[in-house]
């Protein structure tokens, strides 16, 4: 299980156009993450599953999207 916090200032699509002003946006959900020892480094892959997002004053639950990628997590 996971979530995420952030606090974003700043353009949206481009510069200037204040998309986002202080705005708080936060997502929670599951994933899971494999890692090999492999010619003596390590690999790994990982699948997150965000299914509660808020940006701004607007949240939602999805259960369409993931975010797939071959790093370690922070």
């Amino acid at each position: 299980l996971f979530t995420d916090v952030g606090v974003v200032n700043g353009s949206k699509f481009s510069l200037g156009d204040k998309g986002f002003n202080n705005e708080i946006l936060m997502d929670a959900g599951f994933g899971f993450r494999l890692s090999k020892d492999l010619l003596g480094k390590n690999w790994y892959v990982r699948v997150d599953f965000p299914f509660w997002i808020k940006e701004g004053k607007t949240s939602s639950t999805d259960y369409d999207k993931f975010v797939f990628s071959f790093q370690r997590s922070i």
